[in-house]
């Protein structure tokens, strides 16, 4: 039976909100992951959702902070993204060799 589990995150000076949707594995205390979603607390917008990472039969705290890593590293690669692309339009166009 799938139980869904909720906590609200901090790293460093990111705070998300977690859940997480797992089945008890047949070793006491430990998790399956089904998925997982990650939402930015500030906006509630979603920041990482899948189950792709290696979360099988781990402890749910543990589980908790693999997630909120992952979310972390996606928000700071798509503020590299971000800052690429106002680089972009910024640039007039103008190729010097």
């Amino acid at each position: 039976m799938v139980k869904t589990f909720e906590k609200i995150v901090s790293i460093d000076e990111y705070k998300f909100r977690i859940t997480i949707a797992a089945n008890e594995s047949y070793i006491p205390g430990r998790w399956s992951v089904k998925w997982i979603d990650v939402k930015n607390v500030q906006n509630n917008k979603i920041v990482y959702r899948g189950g792709d990472l290696s979360y099988s039969n781990h402890p749910l705290k543990y589980t908790f902070k693999l997630a909120a890593k992952a979310a972390k590293k996606a928000l700071e690669k798509n503020k590299e993204t971000n800052m690429e692309i106002e680089e972009f339009e910024k640039w007039d166009g103008v190729i010097n060799f």
